[in-house]
């Protein structure tokens, strides 16, 4: 089947801190899935800067958008940024 004729599934996944190598392989364990018709929405809720490099690592990918929060905001708003930017099904 197309990827057109296939919905769009949004991905919301909020990010403060985490260690480099968990937040990769999280985002990578998602861009691999089979079904491959996503977007994923990375909120960087002012983490340090290892962390950040990590998640910069995939700005080149069409299916990854990294938002950033200049100051902390929380994991529940980040959520719910991240549902306000999602245009998947």
């Amino acid at each position: 089947m197309e990827v057109s004729n296939r919905p769009l599934v949004s991905v919301v996944m909020p990010a403060f801190n985490e260690r480099p190598d968990m937040i990769t392989d999280a985002i990578n364990s998602i861009l691999q899935q089979t079904y491959d018709n996503i977007e994923l929405h990375i909120f960087d809720d002012s983490t340090k800067d290892e962390t950040r490099t990590a998640i910069d690592n995939f700005a080149s990918d069409p299916r990854v958008n990294i938002h950033r929060s200049p100051e902390r905001v929380g994991f529940i708003k980040s959520l719910n940024l991240g549902l306000e930017a999602a245009t998947g099904k």
